[in-house]
């Protein structure tokens, strides 16, 4: 007696590539939405222990000071980000070569972002917490209710109106060429 294993379906294949892809965005999301935590951490240091007021008051020029924090943070993070797409090559992700253009334009998008939103916080502890979540919500969860709403035929239209005006989040637009390259190739 011999027994041969059923054929994988289609179905089973196009199911298992969109479970592989969620969570390759949920480790990636992860990791990526600790950076601009830790960015925004080091600004709002300075600025709770009057840092930056003595370095002005000694001499140093606010757009000098701004510039320089500015183009470090991202060389700092461009240099995480190029580590991350080493390992999309090590893995042989194929599928996802494409989406590592965003992936490697994101912290000039994400940097300014986090350093513009710095000014909204008083404390560290409050400016972390809530970057990681802004960022957890734009890489994990608007893409799950987009992904959701565009395949149920009833709310295409409403799935498109969120992906569209989410595109402005760098953490989203990061997830979502993601989720285009997984799905798509």
């Amino acid at each position: 007696m011999i027994s041969t294993p059923l054929p994988i379906s289609q179905r089973y294949k196009d199911q298992a590539k969109q479970t592989s892809t969620i969570a390759l965005i949920s480790v990636v999301a992860i990791g990526l939405s600790l950076i601009p935590a830790n960015v925004i951490g080091g600004i709002l240091h300075e600025k709770e222990r009057n840092l930056k007021h003595l370095q002005v008051v000694s001499g140093l020029n606010l757009l000098a000071y701004h510039f320089f924090n500015l183009f470090f943070d991202i060389i700092k993070t461009e240099c995480i980000v190029l580590i991350c797409c080493s390992t999309f090559f090590m893995f042989g992700l194929t599928d996802y070569y494409w989406s590592l253009i965003v992936l490697v334009a994101w912290p000039f998008s994400v940097i300014p972002f986090t350093h513009a939103s710095a000014f909204l916080f008083s404390k560290e502890w409050t400016a972390q917490f809530f970057t990681i979540l802004i960022n957890l919500i734009g890489m994990l969860v608007i893409p799950v209710i987009v992904s959701t709403q565009l395949f149920d035929v009833e709310s295409t239209l409403m799935g498109e109106n969120i992906n569209r005006n989410s595109l402005y989040l760098p953490p989203y637009a990061l997830s979502h060429s993601m989720i285009f390259c997984g799905y798509n190739e």
